[in-house]
């Protein structure tokens, strides 16, 4: 159970990718789909979080993962270059976006679809010390698992 709601998916977005593209939306199609049938009422909550990787790069040429063995000390970037811009542009593809729109009006009087921020203090896989003995694989794998999207339900009238 996630705070607020019941979760009913989590899914893994691998590095680079947009969190709402891809197969996730085959995984949102099927999940809202069998609401619709199931004539759930209430708000779906779409939430999306992104995991802190151990980047090397620099934001004119890009990042990349740092190799495995790197000490996280030594990472040019604890981020996600994905959580730059405002809610939405960086996190739906426009695939999404219109998959949304056409749920939004089949659902309407069912129940009410809503793209959210995910906590980042939620994480799915603590992350390790940042210690000079961390390497940046121990730390990716952490990231690799708070890089995800996840399907809350709230149940209402």
């Amino acid at each position: 159970m996630a705070a607020g709601g019941s979760r009913l998916l989590r899914e893994a977005v691998p590095f680079g990718e947009l969190p709402l593209s891809g197969s996730r939306i085959e995984s949102l199609r099927a999940v809202l789909t069998r609401l619709q049938n199931q004539r759930f009422r209430g708000m779906v909550e779409i939430r999306s979080f992104f995991g802190r990787y151990c980047l090397a790069g620099n934001a004119s040429d890009g990042y990349s993962l740092a190799p495995d063995d790197t000490p996280v000390s030594r990472c040019d970037l604890l981020g996600n270059p994905r959580d730059e811009g405002p809610d939405g542009a960086a996190r739906e593809s426009v695939e999404f976006a219109n998959f949304l729109g056409s749920m939004r009006e089949s659902a309407r009087d069912d129940f009410e679809v809503r793209v959210t921020s995910g906590d980042p203090a939620a994480v799915a896989l603590l992350y390790p010390s940042a210690g000079e003995r961390t390497t940046a694989g121990e730390w990716n794998r952490a990231a690799a698992a708070n890089n995800r999207i996840e399907v809350v339900l709230h149940p209402g009238g």
